[in-house]
């Protein structure tokens, strides 16, 4: 009952309209990768303010997500939506049955608040939804032995 966008990439190093199918498989994995990663890092921080009785907002989530493959049959040509040009995919790909891949994540509204940036991160301790994140990317990093830091958190 939600409506979903399918994402892809089309502007990655070589420039846009310029990536390669297994670049943008790549690309996309890595960004399942870190999805399911932030999932399950949430899941322990929630586990863990419930077992010390810490008062967290407990809205927030990770966005959903689904890996979309789209099968091509021999002799066919991938989905205009697709982007990819019958050449380039013929040329890239020589098995008889090929598959580009999706990311399907639900469509979000218009209005998105940001949390933090690549390169700031303002503190949000008046609000109980901006400590929880707080907290939570300070959980992260020390659960992942100073190895990851979340930047660019958003929320809708």
């Amino acid at each position: 009952g939600m409506p979903w966008v399918a994402k892809r990439f089309f502007n990655i190093g070589t420039g846009e309209e310029q990536v390669e199918i297994h670049e943008n498989s790549k690309f996309l994995i890595q960004e399942i990768t870190r999805l399911a990663k932030s999932g399950y890092y949430l899941e322990h921080f929630v586990a863990e303010a419930k077992q010390r009785g810490v008062s967290i907002d407990e809205t927030i989530s990770v966005t959903d997500f689904k890996l979309g493959i789209e099968v091509v049959q021999e002799g066919a040509s991938p989905s205009l939506a697709s982007g990819v040009s019958v050449d380039r995919y013929q040329d890239a790909n020589t098995n008889s049955n090929s598959k580009l891949l999706w990311l399907f994540e639900p469509r979000r509204s218009a209005r998105v608040d940001h949390w933090s940036g690549t390169n700031d991160y303002p503190a949000w301790h008046h609000k109980k939804l901006g400590s929880t994140l707080n907290a939570f990317t300070h959980y992260v990093y020390h659960l992942t032995q100073e190895s990851i830091v979340l930047a660019d958190l958003q929320s809708v």
